[in-house]
């Protein structure tokens, strides 16, 4: 009889194993692709496929404490930045957990990299592991195809507390499909590199060992010209050379793309002298974070001109059910997204991102239409407290003195006037600087103290409390015109509106931070904003210039939305900081590095 009853617990333990090895975890349910794609039909078996599976991290209190030291310009540990494979080592998961993973996804062929494994497989291989099905789907307007999944997306239980997410074998890039063209109307004033070095007091020069790049996502938006960066140039005495790239190259026959051209032309001719980079990127956040930390040689300062809002991020449009269901939210993607910019910041690289073109409601809901006074869609990554997010102005009262770039021989080229918020109101802009609060991040230090004046000052202009998080990370930061960019595309001179184009213009400047640091024998900004906010404090906003007129309540498509943020004096939610002194933030980070070695020495 015993031998009998341990016989039946082996088998009653082998069905255990059994059930334990068919348990799964479903990571998500994908019924359609998401709104704008449609399914074009079955990828051939053998077709390789390349995806990351981001891990459970640890450590991130560490890095959390590590990020604060190194990026604040008052501590005596600022700019004792970490390698990659030191940042990749304290936060990477358990070796064992890892380990699992790795096995379970087998005959998929993964390398960890610490905290996130880089994957291929073939089509069939990755259907029978994630217990799926994958689809060619195309994108109705751009034409974009990529192969996703559809149905379920499940991995065995045993691992499944290890696992985040698979990118983006589940997630849609938002094909990126630019605001028109800015119309030459008969006085309009264009924004060419003069008005910006005049303006802004632009006057450092660059240095071979600074380098700045702009990321463009997505193959259809990677073409631009080298005549049309050279015609561009030529016309405004500058000198412009992209020496380094990353990313595949680009599929032919693609159409030139406003936005590339517009990124190359204004990051190069504000940081003039640096290191340009052109960085490719096929995906969206996740693989472009992983992509730049593991890079052996890339940019130290970043522009991003795309975002869409931190509530769609999980997989681009999809609808909010289909995010909301199961493993993944967005508050985990975007939580897991600011983790990986924290980790690009304690390696001393800065992240600039554009705030967003449809005011402070978004590309959403443009018409407040589906929650009508219900809530607000910031953009991300322009709302992680871990960028640097860049808002937009218009000029008021343009005045054009003596430019003396040959473009202005053709063109009125404005050299001053009187900055507002960019709006679409009675056609300030073509475009509404995007602003605002988080949904999902918290307020950073760096920024309580003017984020808290700008709430209690100017309590009685804020829109209804109700429509935003209040206690939330706000942004942008700071600020740069947005309207009227000058740029050569496609062998014509046109003109573009964007926080697009303000975001690589503080690229540039960060970049010439830099070089003047670099020729001084300090270590890089970094994360920028910490020395930001702390210039404006010990300069009493001096190195700033305060940008007090207009508000965000509009959008893209129109002013029926009925709240926006004002700006105000001092930081507010339209403008962040404002525009830049350059002359004076130098003269300011000097005094703040002067103060910080003299601490340090005394130590």
């Amino acid at each position: 009889g015993t031998a009998i009853f341990s016989n039946m617990g082996v088998f009653f333990l082998a069905l255990l194993a059994v059930a334990a090895a068919q348990s799964r975890t479903m990571l998500r349910v994908e019924t359609n692709p998401p709104q704008g794609w449609v399914i074009s039909g079955r990828p051939e078996p053998t077709t390789v496929v390349p995806f990351m599976v981001a891990m459970k991290q640890e450590n991130l209190q560490a890095l959390d404490a590590l990020f604060e030291a190194v990026t604040d310009p008052s501590n005596v540990q600022y700019g004792e930045y970490l390698t990659n494979a030191q940042v990749r080592e304290m936060v990477a998961t358990k070796p064992a957990n890892a380990a699992a993973v790795v096995a379970a996804l087998a005959p998929l062929a993964c390398v960890n990299i610490g905290d996130a494994l880089k994957c291929t497989g073939t089509v069939s291989e990755i259907e029978a592991v994630f217990e799926t099905q994958l689809r060619i789907v195309q994108h109705t307007t751009s034409g974009l195809t990529l192969i996703r999944q559809v149905g379920n997306f499940s991995v065995p239980s045993h691992i499944a507390s290890d696992v985040e997410f698979v990118s983006p074998l589940s997630q849609y890039a938002n094909p990126f499909l630019r605001k028109k063209q800015t119309k030459a109307s008969a006085g309009a004033f264009y924004i060419v590199p003069e008005t910006l070095t005049r303006m802004y007091n632009i006057s450092e020069k660059g240095d071979s060992r600074s380098s700045q790049g702009v990321a463009e996502f997505g193959s259809e938006n990677w073409n631009y010209t080298d005549a049309d960066l050279q015609r561009f140039a030529r016309n405004t005495n500058t000198q412009i050379a992209f020496t380094k790239s990353f990313g595949p190259d680009s599929p032919p026959g693609l159409e030139i793309s406003v936005e590339a051209s517009l990124d190359v032309q204004y990051i190069a001719a504000i940081g003039q002298g640096n290191t340009n980079w052109y960085w490719k990127e096929e995906q969206w956040m996740f693989d472009f974070v992983q992509n730049l930390e593991s890079a052996t040689s890339r940019p130290n300062v970043l522009s991003l001109s795309y975002a869409w809002s931190e509530e769609e991020q999980c997989i681009g449009l999809t609808d909010q059910a289909n995010c909301n269901k199961l493993h993944l939210t967005n508050a985990q993607y975007v939580a897991r997204i600011n983790s990986e910019f924290q980790k690009l910041g304690v390696q001393g690289i800065s992240i600039f991102g554009a705030s967003g073109d449809s005011g402070c409601h978004g590309r959403t809901d443009e018409d407040c239409m589906f929650a009508p006074g219900k809530k607000m869609y910031p953009d991300y990554p322009a709302a992680s407290p871990y960028i640097t997010s860049v808002g937009g102005t218009a000029l008021t009262n343009a005045v054009s003195q003596n430019p003396t770039e040959p473009i202005c021989k053709t063109l009125s080229c404005a050299t001053g006037g009187t900055e507002v918020v960019a709006t679409t109101e009675k056609q300030v802009a073509e475009i509404s600087s995007g602003g605002g609060f988080s949904n999902f991040a918290p307020r950073p230090s760096y920024q309580t103290a003017v984020v808290n004046q700008y709430l209690t000052k100017y309590a009685k202009a804020l829109p209804p409390s109700r429509l935003f998080n209040v206690t939330n990370r706000g942004f942008p930061d700071v600020s740069a015109l947005a309207h009227m960019y000058y740029i050569e595309y496609n062998g014509q001179s046109t003109a573009v509106d964007g926080t697009s184009c303000a975001s690589p213009v503080w690229a540039g400047i960060a970049a010439l931070l830099n070089a003047h640091r670099l020729r001084n024998g300090r270590p890089l900004i970094g994360f920028a904003n910490p020395l930001l906010y702390q210039i404006y404090n010990i300069t009493g906003g001096a190195a700033f210039q305060d940008v007090t007129s207009g508000d965000n309540r509009c959008t893209e498509e129109g002013c029926s939305c009925k709240y926006g943020f004002t700006a105000e004096p001092g930081w507010d939610a339209a403008t962040g900081l404002g525009t830049p002194n350059v002359g004076r933030i130098i003269a300011a980070m000097d005094t703040l590095d002067a103060a910080r070695e003299a601490r340090k020495a005394r130590m």
